[in-house]
């Protein structure tokens, strides 16, 4: 029984979930991967309170996203991992100002969806999920960047498991920037492009 008990508070636990999520919106796993720093150090840089970045910091030390060093806190290679520029789609997933870090947040308001069968996203915005990006071109971007890293994964199965040679035509709707309908195309070359020998209509976005 207390295997489990202690089971269930760790699936239900918060603070490293939210603890990673602000270290990404901060900025610190890039911030301190080569140039470490104490809290009180980094705390006017980020504008953020030393006290509460310091027990920041010393949580994400002790899931080994951080560590401590003679002078400072530094990002660990495994935290390294949640840097902006390490095209594994992590930092757009947490980020608090993105699309995806966005949607994930609406879901402390789920028992309003519980409750009401409504979408819990306008309770925290104010308004639904696809105005929220199409009023905000850097949500729009980050939306584009989380479909395409998904896909990146999808690709393979996708094309190797269906069956596209059977069809004449393919729409590719919603497609972004066509990465799916190129793969697929790819490896089911057509002798020609437009007329009986096949038709190829681009990605339209919606």
């Amino acid at each position: 029984m207390d295997t489990d008990v202690q089971r269930l508070r760790q699936m239900s636990g918060l603070i490293t979930p939210m603890a990673l999520r602000v270290a990404v919106t901060l900025g610190v796993p890039d911030r301190l991967r080569d140039n470490p720093a104490t809290a009180h150090e980094l705390a006017p840089e980020l504008k953020v309170d030393p006290l509460a970045l310091d027990l920041l910091l010393a949580h994400l030390t002790t899931i080994g996203v951080a560590e401590r060093t003679a002078s400072g806190y530094r990002t660990t290679d495994f935290g390294a991992l949640l840097g902006a520029n390490t095209d594994n789609g992590l930092n757009n997933l947490l980020h608090h100002d993105s699309a995806a870090g966005r949607a994930d947040l609406a879901f402390i308001d789920l028992i309003h969806s519980v409750r009401t069968g409504e979408p819990a996203y306008p309770v925290r915005y104010g308004q639904d999920f696809w105005t929220d990006l199409a009023g905000q071109r850097h949500l729009r971007d980050a939306f584009d960047r989380q479909m395409t890293d998904r896909m990146r994964n999808w690709l393979p199965q996708v094309v190797r498991n269906y069956d596209w040679s059977r069809f004449g035509t393919l729409v590719d709707v919603g497609g972004g920037h066509g990465s799916l309908l190129a793969a697929i195309l790819t490896a089911n070359p057509r002798p020609a492009v437009g007329g009986a020998a096949g038709t190829v209509v681009a990605p339209v976005r919606r």
